[in-house]
């Protein structure tokens, strides 16, 4: 997410505006949805007419850390990224093997085909670790906005 500053965006808003956005009839994300909530306990609103989207968004939250939990390197998309390099490698090898080259142009762009290929598989690897530790970072973010909207609340990594 932008950085934002969602505490100072907020107080401009009128009580209206703030209700609809925690109740996600906005196009904002989760996170500024929770500084919505915030900034209407800050103005001492009348919790019981949002009870209900306040409980939803802690399940939700709840079913994202399930499915962070869960996910995999398989599940994710990245092992179908791999496959496809690890493919066009072959590709370039057998392109590389089989054919007499006319020129030294052809042979030299199936060599930067295969660096491409090579690089590629490498940067999965680490933009799926980039991917962990951002939405890793996200889930926790989220923890504390709840954690200080309704101190009960615990979930965990």
């Amino acid at each position: 997410m932008a950085d934002y500053n969602w505490e100072e965006i907020f107080k401009g808003k009128t009580e209206k505006e703030l209700v609809d956005i925690y109740k996600g009839k906005s196009f904002l994300d989760f996170e500024a949805e929770i500084y919505a909530g915030l900034e209407l306990k800050n103005r001492n609103c009348d919790f019981n007419k949002i009870e209900q989207f306040h409980i939803a968004k802690e399940e939700k939250l709840k079913k994202e850390i399930a499915d962070f939990q869960n996910l995999d390197f398989k599940s994710s998309g990245y092992l179908k990224k791999q496959i496809i390099y690890s493919l066009g490698i072959i590709f370039v090898l057998i392109v590389l093997i089989t054919n007499d080259f006319n020129s030294n142009f052809r042979f030299y762009e199936a060599l930067i085909y295969l660096v491409v290929f090579v690089v590629s598989i490498l940067t999965s690897k680490w933009s799926y670790k980039r991917f962990v530790r951002k939405k890793e970072e996200s889930i926790k973010t989220k923890i504390e906005l709840l954690n200080k909207m309704n101190p009960l609340f615990r979930p965990s990594l």
